[in-house]
């Protein structure tokens, strides 16, 4: 089973992920996939937010900005069955795709939705966070365009794919799949 939760910033999209992969049992080898790199304070301010109230879940974290795929080639992945899975999130994950180093790559969103399904061939349930970016109508610069346009054809694509998929509205549950 694949569930999308899509929400603004600090919507409370996060903590429904986390209590949804509770919910799977704990008969479960709980994985955390983070994809957030800590480029700064900030950062690492939001980082440390989520290792703290992940505190006592249970998780194996894995931290991947780019290339999720690669977890497949973990031993502690491999060798573990009766798995779920949080990914944390696609718009971090975009963005290290997008912007590697002094690179700039404008055209991600297929590949990863291709190692999204590589590996939701691996484990029994996975639970995946986006962000709803796509509402502000600021005048952006191409960059952030094309990564706005990115992450949506990304949500789109996973949305299709998905079994269920929640916004999280203001600490609300909405389903919409």
């Amino acid at each position: 089973m694949i569930e999308l939760v899509i929400g603004q910033s600090a919507s409370g999209k996060s903590e429904y992920a986390e209590d949804r992969i509770i919910e799977f049992g704990d008969d479960k080898n709980r994985f955390y996939l983070a994809t957030m790199s800590a480029t700064d304070s900030e950062s690492k301010k939001k980082i440390q937010k989520h290792i703290d109230r992940r505190c006592g879940m249970q998780y194996e974290t894995l931290e991947k900005s780019k290339d999720i795929a690669d977890i497949l080639d973990m031993d502690i992945v491999k060798n573990t069955d009766k798995k779920v899975l949080l990914i944390e999130d696609l718009t971090n994950l975009v963005s290290g795709e997008m912007f590697v180093g002094t690179s700039f790559y404008g055209d991600v969103y297929e590949k990863i939705a291709n190692d999204i399904k590589k590996i939701s061939e691996h484990f029994d349930d996975i639970v995946i966070v986006s962000g709803d970016v796509m509402r502000d109508s600021s005048n952006y610069d191409k960059y952030t365009k094309c990564y706005i346009n990115q992450l949506s054809l990304l949500n789109n694509e996973i949305a299709k794919i998905s079994d269920k998929v929640t916004e999280v509205v203001f600490g609300i549950n909405v389903k919409l799949k």
